[in-house]
């Protein structure tokens, strides 16, 4: 587990140009799709999602996993067992790095919203 800045964790993933889309909505429900908007790279709405949580740039706890469920994997059911509530609290923001380089950012807003970043491999 490691804590960074959300733009470090950007700029360490390579930039914008990695992002595969931003969901932006409400934090309780799924992300289907339902409960909010999925928005692609150069789709209007997909810059201005960004900038809302770069423009914030919050402190992101960063989840590592691996496929041996070492360490990260343990860390981040404690941590989520710890942060167990229907809406995260505003300005929590947390995000996961899976073995096959994919990974996501949450960061939870007030009023039910959030800001999710997905990102492909090589992050």
């Amino acid at each position: 587990m490691e804590t960074v800045k959300f733009n470090e964790f950007l700029d360490n993933a390579g930039g914008e140009r990695e992002i595969d889309n931003i969901y932006t909505g409400k934090e309780s429900g799924c992300r289907c799709g339902c409960s909010g908007r999925y928005f692609e790279p150069g789709e209007r709405g997909w810059k201005m999602a960004l900038n809302k949580i770069r423009k914030a740039n919050p402190e992101t706890v960063i989840f590592r996993l691996s496929f041996k469920g070492e360490d990260d994997e343990r860390t981040m059911q404690e941590w989520s067992r710890k942060h167990l509530v229907p809406v995260a609290d505003p300005g929590t923001c947390y995000g996961v790095v899976y073995p096959d380089g994919t990974s996501w950012v949450d960061w939870c807003c007030a009023e039910d919203r959030t800001v999710t970043v997905y990102f492909g491999k090589d992050n």
